[in-house]
């Protein structure tokens, strides 16, 4: 899991919107990217 302030990947951001299309909470992608789920949300 990531800490500090890394700035996401392009991995990451495909991770995201695949889990976004899934339908998963922003919490649950935040968490998994390792990120706070303020990162996330639009």
């Amino acid at each position: 899991m990531r800490k500090g302030n890394r700035r996401l990947n392009y991995e990451d951001r495909k991770k995201i919107e695949k889990m976004k299309e899934q339908g998963a909470r922003v919490i649950v992608i935040a968490d998994t990217i390792g990120v706070h789920r303020a990162t996330i949300e639009p």
